[in-house]
């Protein structure tokens, strides 16, 4: 049974005013009562009748263009050796990995993980997406001696300075500064 307030509804209440509720109470009223997202949606495909117009029947993808910057937990300078440490390796996580791996496909990026053997799928762990994707990994919090002890190669060095800016005994430097 309505509420009445004043001589109206609630319900008549939302529906003039301009709240996030009443534009959204409008928008389903017009989505349930149509099955269009609009009122102009719903004017259009009456004007379409009978021409064979279907609506929203495709799904186009597109590309979108955007430069941001990673910061990664750790730096192993001698190594050049780039650490992440995650707790949750979540799809936005998965999917800058993947990005930076593509742009610097010989730097050396290392997970250290807190759950190895969580489920990001029914099927996959952690573990699993850091193997598929070439990422080497560990369970943390320690670190395994062969990273410490690993010697990077000429293609591994120039990586390492081309993603960070800096040579290995440069970084070296800064962190004693």
């Amino acid at each position: 049974c309505p509420v009445l307030i004043l001589g109206s509804t609630v319900n008549d209440r939302i529906k003039g005013s301009n709240s996030r509720a009443a534009k959204f109470a409008r928008w389903n009223e017009v989505r349930r009562r149509t099955g269009y997202r609009s009122q102009f949606e719903a004017d259009i495909a009456a004007a379409l009748e009978g021409t064979g117009a279907a609506y929203e029947s495709s799904r186009l993808p597109y590309s979108v263009t955007t430069t941001a910057t990673y910061t990664p937990d750790w730096l192993l300078p001698d190594q050049c050796i780039l650490i992440e440490a995650k707790g949750e390796l979540g799809k936005a996580d998965r999917d800058k990995m993947q990005l930076i791996r593509q742009q610097y496909p010989h730097l050396d990026i290392r997970f250290v993980l807190q759950t190895p053997n969580a489920k990001l799928t029914k099927t996959v762990t952690q573990a699993d997406w850091c193997e598929k994707n070439g990422f080497p990994w560990c369970k943390g919090p320690s670190i395994p001696d062969g990273w410490l002890k690993h010697k990077p190669g000429v293609r591994s060095r120039r990586a390492f300075a081309a993603a960070t800016g800096t040579t290995p005994h440069e970084q070296k430097k800064q962190q004693h500064e």
